[in-house]
């Protein structure tokens, strides 16, 4: 995919009316004239750069929108009148591209190599996050735990890209995150579902998943501990076929 259509592209989506409509969070947010409006906050923050967000704020005003740049504050109380819905709209539609066949992509002996992986993320220590996500970990001095979601990312590993992330309650299950993400390849992605290769760790490996990768064509290599289909130990070294049956 040509960097210049992706930049139109999310250009497109930024300005579309029908996102911003199902991305606020309040009915009456962004109604009156402001220094920042909804595109404009969408656009800073697509900018991924590391430096501290009041010299990002004024770079953003100098370079891109000019005029006087807003505060911390301000934009910390801009932000919470819309959710993450414009970012995972841009990241659908140039996954969907990207990945439709249309485009020469870098291969494994012609195929996709792909991986699904899980994580946590600390979260800010507010009650509606908490409430949201949960806590994970040690208490600290005040007897708190502290705010984390489960994360989990498809992604491709030979080409950077990450295809399917979600962030979900931190007591999530890495299997069920692998399943879902193995539905969004087969559904979305069908072209790539058929040429790929899905590798995955030993905290994932179940019938359950097996059976998915098995109905979706979906080539696999999963790294397991040696109690987990223990019908696999006997198995020579090089190619064996072995059925393995649940329950």
């Amino acid at each position: 995919m040509e960097t210049i259509w992706s930049l139109r592209r999310t250009e497109e989506l930024v300005s579309d009316p029908d996102v911003k409509i199902c991305s606020l969070v309040k009915d009456n947010a962004f109604t009156r004239t402001r220094s920042m409006g909804f595109e404009d906050a969408v656009r800073f923050m697509l900018d991924m750069s590391h430096d501290a967000l009041s010299h990002r704020l004024d770079k953003f005003y100098s370079q891109a929108k000019g005029g006087s740049p807003i505060s911390q504050p301000a934009f910390t109380k801009l932000r919470a009148n819309f959710d993450h819905t414009p970012f995972e709209i841009i990241l659908r539609e140039l996954v969907g591209e990207e990945y439709s066949g249309r485009h020469e992509l870098p291969l494994w002996h012609g195929l996709h190599v792909l991986g699904i992986d899980g994580s946590y993320l600390q979260l800010p220590q507010e009650p509606d996050i908490i409430k949201e996500f949960g806590v994970r970990g040690k208490e600290n001095k005040q007897g708190q735990a502290r705010a984390s979601a489960g994360i989990s990312v498809l992604y491709d590993v030979l080409h950077g890209w990450a295809i399917d992330p979600a962030i979900e309650h931190t007591n999530r299950s890495e299997r069920t995150a692998a399943i879902h993400h193995i539905d969004f390849l087969a559904g979305e992605l069908p072209y790539l579902t058929h040429n790929a290769v899905l590798l995955m760790d030993r905290g994932y490996p179940s019938y359950e998943i097996l059976e998915q990768c098995e109905e979706n064509g979906l080539k696999f290599a999963i790294r397991c501990n040696s109690y987990v289909f223990k019908a696999a130990n006997n198995c020579p070294l090089g190619s064996t076929v072995l059925s393995l049956e649940s329950g």
